[in-house]
């Protein structure tokens, strides 16, 4: 019965670090690896949406701006950590946007912003 509870413990313990990022954890650069419906899609479809965010990506740079590139669409702006999530208020308009994090390991985030969730991977040169 010990070793239920410890077990219990350590993965309750894994899921709430998970969410215990910094800015420091945050800051790269992040490339767009897909969303988590594609797993429900057909071998082409999924092909179709990767190729779609080939050079996408987020940078979380150290001095708190970010850059993004979305399909061909650059925004940039300010950054921070606003409890677990990421604030960005883009230098386009000015009006503040939470990315929710969802899921925070090392090399990859989930972020979700008006119900769509992405994944992203970190970019080896960071």
């Amino acid at each position: 019965m010990k070793k239920y509870i410890l077990a219990f413990a350590f993965t309750l313990f894994l899921s709430i670090t998970s969410f215990a990022q910094t800015a420091a954890d945050v800051s790269g650069k992040w490339i767009i690896k897909g969303m988590p419906q594609m797993e429900q899609l057909d071998a082409a479809q999924q092909k179709k949406i990767t190729e779609a965010f080939k050079g996408c990506f987020f940078n979380f740079n150290n001095d708190k701006t970010y850059l993004v590139n979305m399909m061909g669409q650059k925004d940039s702006g300010t950054w921070k950590m606003k409890g677990k999530n990421i604030e960005v208020i883009s230098n386009a308009d000015k009006k503040p946007v939470i990315l929710q994090v969802v899921k925070f390991q090392k090399n990859e985030i989930r972020l979700s912003f008006e119900g769509q969730v992405l994944i992203l991977g970190r970019s080896a040169a960071k």
